[in-house]
């Protein structure tokens, strides 16, 4: 089994947003490897982007705990 640990986040924001407006989240995964993977993100208000971001995270084999 594995983790999954969150490495980096960047995140810059355009425009604000307004209180009880929708907001979608569109993700891409830009670099994937087997222990790393980045994901670009961006948040849309109707056709307006209103923040950009990019998640970096690493993948590694869960310890047991154990000693030895």
């Amino acid at each position: 089994s594995v983790e999954i640990l969150t490495d980096s986040v960047s995140i810059y924001y355009i425009k604000p947003a307004q209180f009880n407006e929708v907001i979608e989240i569109e993700s891409i995964i830009i670099d994937s490897g087997r222990k790393n993977c980045k994901v670009e993100l961006q948040a849309l208000s109707g056709e307006d982007i209103i923040a950009k971001g990019i998640i970096s995270v690493k993948v590694q084999k869960k310890s047991t705990g154990g000693i030895g």
